[in-house]
């Protein structure tokens, strides 16, 4: 299992305050997290299309929480953002087809 805090689910969180602010479009703000690095790298990934490993997050964009520094095992406690408020919260991970974390 994967901790429920991640570094890609801090960044997410974080990133979806450019699509709240209006400054970028949440499909313009998941492409730059997805479908480009893989198309940068040349990697078989960054898409949800048949025969390709399932590789994503559910998330809620408008799930209010606030960032735990002591949950968040990814980065060993250590981040600036330590009880900021924020919207957008994961719900499921998968890997390759499989479902690695799942909120209770």
């Amino acid at each position: 299992m994967i901790a429920e805090l991640g570094h890609l689910a801090l960044i997410l969180a974080l990133a979806l305050t450019l699509v709240r602010d209006g400054r970028m479009t949440q499909d313009a703000l998941l492409a730059t997290m997805t479908a480009n690095p893989a198309r940068i790298f040349g990697l078989p990934a960054g898409r949800i299309a048949p025969g390709q490993p399932a590789d994503l997050m559910l998330f809620d964009a408008g799930a209010p929480w606030r960032i735990d520094a002591d949950a968040t095992l990814a980065s060993a406690g250590n981040t600036p953002f330590d009880g900021m408020p924020t919207q957008g919260r994961v719900a499921l991970t998968m890997k390759g087809g499989e479902t690695v974390w799942r909120r209770a």
